[in-house]
């Protein structure tokens, strides 16, 4: 299973925008003469590329935890004409939840790890979480944002 995480990992890498998740992504090179000829210049463009996201709060089950974290994960991205500004259809990321856990029972299971997918634009996100302290597993859902502009 790990194998073919790594492979698909790797896949996926190759596809994304090889640029810094710490630079900002380019905006559309349009001409602002008129409304009109910038939605034509710019109405179908995406890119995909490797960026940051917050997890402002998750709730995870079993336990019924309140959680906050951060991740870093492959995201589909179009471009927003009227806000001019990159919109993530879907995502995935690796996250690390802090300030909760599946289940605390130490303060070393306070630390959750996960993979997540969200849509619209990383506002709702849901996935699989371990927590290596307590070693158990659970489900998290999130409302987050994305950090790509």
């Amino acid at each position: 299973m790990k194998y073919l995480f790594l492979l698909l990992l790797s896949v996926i890498s190759f596809r994304a925008l090889a640029q810094s998740p710490f630079r900002p992504l380019p905006k559309e090179k349009t001409v602002p003469r008129t409304k009109l000829f910038k939605a034509l210049s710019a109405q179908d463009s995406t890119e995909n590329a490797w960026r940051f996201t917050a997890n402002i709060v998750a709730y995870a089950e079993p336990g019924n935890i309140l959680m906050a974290g951060i991740g870093y994960g492959y995201q589909h991205l179009k471009y927003n004409v009227s806000t001019e500004k990159w919109d993530a259809k879907w995502s995935v990321s690796a996250v690390g939840f802090a300030g909760g856990s599946v289940a605390p029972t130490t303060p070393a299971s306070i630390a959750s790890f996960g993979i997540m997918g969200g849509i619209n634009n990383n506002l709702f996100m849901a996935g699989p979480i371990y927590n290596p302290g307590a070693k158990q597993f659970g489900v998290a859902l999130s409302i987050g944002i994305s950090l790509n502009n």
